[in-house]
């Protein structure tokens, strides 16, 4: 018998794709989507994930001059932490130790364990629910074939929630109360989140002899 039969089990990750891209001439475009569910390894259900992408991109010509392009991208991904390092409470060392030695139990001590860390890592509640958000719009000119232009704004936008709800159950269940006790509990949330922005401007100059070519670049960037 070993302790990582008590703590992993078969889990199963599906994912599904769509994309299309198309386009004239004067205009493209793209899109792509995806969505993945994975079931954790660890026992009850300990690193769950479910993960949403979607990207797009549409391109146009506005004039003999100028074009367009723009690109977003969207993801969602919500999952639990109970199997890290600040919330496992150690349940992860069971191969070194921390319950006994694993090879020296019998039947009946193998199911107890079995089913006291099933409870335990089930009774946690720690989940995380992140977003991310990202786009870029430029317009590109070409005044001539020795002077062209760029104008770009990006946005970068990051969003995340943890919670962790600790319950009269899982006090218990940890040692940390008595049997019986029913009014115990704790829950935190924590929010954070992150806006990136960048404003790009440049151009290009070229300038061409017989024997050299002569190419100045300048511009400027602002992002925080």
């Amino acid at each position: 018998l070993s302790g990582l039969d008590i703590l992993f089990e078969p889990g199963m990750t599906q994912q599904y794709q769509l994309s299309a891209s198309g386009g004239t001439e004067a205009f493209n475009y793209s899109f792509s989507g995806s969505m993945r569910e994975a079931e954790g390894t660890l026992v009850a259900g300990g690193n769950d994930q479910v993960r949403h992408n979607l990207r797009a991109s549409f391109g146009a010509d506005l004039s003999e001059l100028v074009t367009f392009n723009t690109t977003f991208g969207f993801t969602s991904s919500e999952f639990d932490r109970k199997s890290n390092a600040n919330f496992s409470g150690g349940i992860l060392d069971i191969e070194s130790g921390a319950f006994g030695d694993p090879t020296t139990w019998d039947n009946e001590e193998y199911q107890d364990q079995k089913e006291f860390i099933n409870n335990y890592i089930g009774l946690q509640n720690v989940t995380e629910d992140v977003k991310r958000f990202q786009t870029s719009n430029s317009l590109n000119f070409t005044f001539n074939d020795n002077l062209t232009a760029k104008a770009l704004v990006g946005l970068d936008y990051r969003s995340s929630g943890q919670t962790l709800v600790e319950t009269n159950a899982y006090y218990i269940a940890r040692g940390f109360v008595a049997p019986g006790t029913n009014d115990q509990g704790y829950m935190t949330e924590q929010d954070r989140n992150y806006l990136g922005i960048t404003i790009e401007a440049s151009g290009q100059h070229r300038f061409d002899t017989d024997n050299f070519s002569f190419v100045t670049n300048f511009g400027g960037q602002l992002f925080r």
